[in-house]
């Protein structure tokens, strides 16, 4: 009796294993990199043409490898005539080349956040954020 229940249990574990295996498929697919996200922050910004300014200072602050790779980050890049503006207007120089490595670091790692942001969060969890933000650049932020 005691081997019956025994071979009992046993076959129904096989029974429930081969069951639970057999509706096991693999969905690759659903990981893949969607059409619209291809290419790192890096590469479209080369793309578009005008932040070679920025992606300077990216490369000059050590930055390019965070925006080479993956991640969820958002990348607030003025471009070049804004970068050059401001450069000139600010520091009195004609090249981001000119300022300090630290200096670099510091300007450029103000433009990248950890996570997406958009409209939304920005007015409804980002005051704080808009706020320094604000502080650090003197400058209005607006929302169209």
């Amino acid at each position: 009796m005691k081997n019956a229940i025994k071979k009992c249990i046993f076959v129904c574990s096989v029974l429930c294993s081969a069951v639970f295996w057999s509706s096991c498929q693999d969905n690759l697919e659903y990981y893949d990199t969607p059409d619209n996200l291809k290419g790192s922050i890096y590469e479209t910004l080369e793309d578009r043409g005008n932040y070679s300014i920025f992606l300077k200072g990216v490369d000059l602050g050590g930055y390019a490898p965070i925006l080479k790779g993956k991640g969820v980050w958002t990348v607030m890049a003025p471009n070049d005539e804004a970068f050059a503006s401001y450069l000139k207007s600010e520091y009195g120089v004609n090249s981001i080349e000119e300022l300090s490595v630290d200096e670099i670091k510091k300007l450029i790692g103000f433009h990248i956040m950890y996570y997406s942001f958009d409209k939304n969060k920005w007015l409804v969890g980002g005051i704080a954020l808009v706020t320094v933000i604000c502080l650090f650049t003197s400058q209005k932020v607006g929302f169209n």
